[in-house]
């Protein structure tokens, strides 16, 4: 490019500026123009901007409602958990309440007493030795053994051992329990023992003319001397001849619920703990003469066991006497 074309181009623009600027001062039209022009430049780059703002303190804003949620989930979480274990609790103990409920119901024997007790262990394994369940109560509370065990339903067992706090219960199934019955309706007594689990006990020494009736009660008879006559045992599910003895088969089901016990009672005369049989034996034999000094002198004197003669022993002087 030549001087001079630059220079011409110089003066031409010149001219265009300022007839521009002499337009624009006699109509504005440039300055609306250039005022609209900034605007929208502007605002096209304050907007972006401003919605990166708003995201950014949205998201932060978010973010702080979203952690103050979680802290508001855990702490109503916890608080859930509590009300849970709480009516969880409660429920407990409605059913205990009922259970204890059901046991007060229970009408103790005249001149007997029943002291509350709590099931703390069972039988462990079909191959356990006995059909027992473990008390809260040991011999320091009157359970000893032979102490019969009831519920509001009726006999669960008797105590098998016990130590200072607990004892062991064998329960009305096990083979080796025996409890003497009656009949309620006809009469008729036996012992009723146990033949394990999931099978009904026995009743044994049932007499060949006794009238047995299916779904009578067995209730105590009192005749083994450790329970009180009248509380019911079991109900009769099935009576026959034997082939093989001259007493009945029998058979009947315990009364009370020996799965699941919780809460028991254990009987014990209204006087006392159970008797001990040694003081039984002591007291049945005969009574000795009263000790007086006559008796207490000795029936030879101290040298007749040097008797020169060897014939018989010369008696002492009486006390009167030697006086």
């Amino acid at each position: 490019m030549t001087l001079k074309r630059a220079f011409a181009l110089l003066v031409l623009g010149l001219f265009v500026y300022l007839g521009l600027y002499t337009w624009n001062e006699r109509t504005g039209s440039l300055n609306s123009l250039a005022e609209n022009t900034g605007l929208e430049i502007v605002g096209a780059i304050l907007l972006p901007a401003e919605w990166v703002t708003s995201g950014i303190s949205d998201t932060w804003s978010r973010y702080v409602d979203l952690v103050n949620v979680r802290e508001e989930r855990d702490i109503l979480a916890e608080r859930l958990e509590n009300a849970t274990a709480a009516i969880n609790s409660l429920h407990e103990d409605r059913h205990e309440l009922l259970r204890l409920r059901e046991l007060m119901h229970f009408s103790e024997p005249k001149d007997w007493t029943a002291i509350g007790a709590r099931v703390i262990g069972t039988r462990i394994g079909p191959q356990a030795a006995l059909n027992s369940v473990i008390l809260n109560k040991g011999f320091s509370d009157g359970a000893l053994p032979g102490t019969p065990v009831v519920t509001r339903l009726g006999v669960v067992g008797q105590v098998l051992r016990s130590n200072p706090n607990f004892s062991t219960v064998l329960l009305v199934n096990d083979p080796s329990c025996r409890i003497a019955v009656i009949s309620q309706e006809t009469r008729f007594p036996g012992i009723i023992g146990g033949q394990g689990l999931g099978k009904p006990p026995m009743v044994y020494y049932v007499p060949p003319n006794a009238q047995v009736k299916i779904g009578e009660f067995l209730i105590t008879s009192g005749l083994d001397g450790l329970f009180p006559k009248g509380i019911p045992v079991a109900w009769v599910e099935d009576a026959r001849p034997s082939d093989t003895s001259p007493f009945q088969t029998v058979t009947a089901w315990p009364l009370a619920s020996l799965s699941g016990l919780e809460e028991v009672l254990l009987l014990q005369p209204a006087a006392g703990r159970k008797e001990n049989p040694f003081n039984r034996f002591v007291d049945d034999l005969p009574l000795l003469p009263e000790a007086t000094p006559q008796s207490l002198t000795p029936a030879l004197p101290l040298s007749s066991a040097t008797h020169p003669a060897g014939g018989a022993p010369q008696a002492g002087p009486s006390p009167e006497q030697g006086e």
